[in-house]
């Protein structure tokens, strides 16, 4: 019985691990807004660094300066929840704590067309794609190399 229940919870706690990934492949590399809008680039890099074009000037990725403090703007997804969600995590360099952390939903409507929304004001996560003119949802085509 014993084997059978540590087989069991060994099963299940990989399923919650595989479920939760740090990066997903088929984002990575650099995504151009369809339309112009504050954000006109998102690159996603293979260590799961994330950044932002906006206004001309790069937001996120590794060594990021905000508020007076150096942070790493990291992102992770569950791909199991349709739309899929993401998080972008600042994190403080030297301490490796969690500054903040900005949850998201995103979806590919094929390989090289994403559609991303994002809660910057709240906790709380967006959870689906209104066809509102106006509800925040960005969608963006991946970059020509």
């Amino acid at each position: 019985m014993n084997k059978f229940f540590l087989a069991m919870a060994s099963m299940v706690f990989c399923l919650v691990l595989c479920a939760f990934v740090k990066v997903d492949p088929s984002l990575t590399g650099k995504w151009v807004a369809k339309e112009k809008g504050e954000i006109s680039e998102i690159t996603f890099d293979k260590s799961g660094y994330i950044s932002f074009l906006i206004n001309d000037k790069v937001f996120g990725g590794k060594n990021y300066s905000v508020q007076n403090m150096t942070v790493d703007m990291t992102y992770e997804v569950y791909t199991r929840a349709k739309p899929h969600n993401i998080d972008l995590i600042l994190i403080a360099q030297g301490s490796l704590q969690e500054v903040r952390r900005i949850r998201g939903i995103y979806d590919m409507e094929n390989p090289n067309t994403l559609r991303v929304k994002f809660n910057f004001q709240g906790a709380e996560r967006p959870n689906n794609f209104n066809t509102e003119e106006d509800d925040g949802t960005m969608v963006f085509e991946r970059a020509k190399e």
